[in-house]
């Protein structure tokens, strides 16, 4: 049976995502100033990106900058347009960019849609627990101490159910590794036994 990806899974997915987006852009930014070094001294490739932008005098950081720029709107799809690319091994890049680019906004919108739509639904669930219950305080008078009762239920269920979620992945564990996130997890509750202090 497949367990569901839960939200603080998914939020680390897209976290990761984004790490391994600025992690190419840094290096596909650096390649981009290397082509444009090594084209420009070739006789026939002289009019490259740094060339024709006039960033060829422009310092190594300054030059950086204005590749990871490049990279980084190429990649995320926005292309501005404000930097061109002359050569033919700068356009063959910027295809493979452009396909990275659709790929990692796929994975990144999806991702996002995930998580919003889980919260949303979670949020949702709850709201209409607590609008059965306001109907019911209405309709049937409930007394005040009983509607706090359920409503602190209903607010309290989010924490079991984060419970069950720890607890189902701490049985898929190893036993050894099982009994040292226990020990870790709930180590202040020991704490509390004297005998189980050391």
């Amino acid at each position: 049976m497949k367990s569901a990806i839960t939200g603080g899974q998914q939020i680390e997915r897209l976290s990761f995502l984004i790490m391994i987006l600025f992690i190419l852009c840094h290096f596909i930014g650096c390649l981009w100033i290397f082509i444009a070094n090594t084209a420009g001294d070739d006789a026939q490739e002289d009019d490259t990106w740094l060339k024709a932008g006039g960033y060829a005098d422009f310092g190594m950081f300054d030059k950086y900058a204005v590749s990871a720029y490049f990279v980084m709107q190429t990649i995320t799809t926005v292309g501005y347009g404000d930097i061109a690319i002359r050569t033919t091994l700068e356009r063959s890049i910027c295809i493979v960019l452009e396909l990275v680019g659709v790929i990692f906004f796929s994975f990144a919108s999806g991702s996002l849609t995930s998580i919003i739509a889980n919260y949303d639904n979670a949020d949702t669930k709850n709201q209409e627990k607590v609008s059965v219950l306001n109907r019911i305080l209405k309709e049937f008078n409930i007394p005040s101490e009983l509607y706090y009762q359920l409503l602190t239920q209903i607010q309290s269920q989010d924490d079991q159910k984060t419970l069950r979620e720890t607890n189902a992945f701490l049985e898929q564990l190893p036993f050894r590794l099982k009994i040292r996130t226990i020990m870790y997890l709930y180590k202040e509750s020991y704490e509390t036994v004297v005998y189980l202090k050391n």
